[in-house]
């Protein structure tokens, strides 16, 4: 399966991300998965499939 975002959003999510890493703290190693996920979901519109309730305009996608 594959997702595609529009230019614009997918550069800001690759730069979100690229902040993220330039400011992990190894001291605090959760911090950075929670982070990726926020980013990926909150600035992407990606989600894991087991987020979908069947309430919003995205598609449940099948593995």
């Amino acid at each position: 399966m594959q997702t595609y975002l529009p230019a614009d959003l997918y550069g800001h999510v690759i730069d979100l991300i690229e902040d993220l890493f330039d400011t992990f703290d190894p001291a605090a190693p959760d911090c950075l998965k929670t982070r990726l996920a926020m980013i990926l979901g909150e600035e992407g519109g990606i989600w894991p499939a087991y987020c979908y309730r069947g309430e919003d305009e995205g598609v449940k996608k099948s593995a």
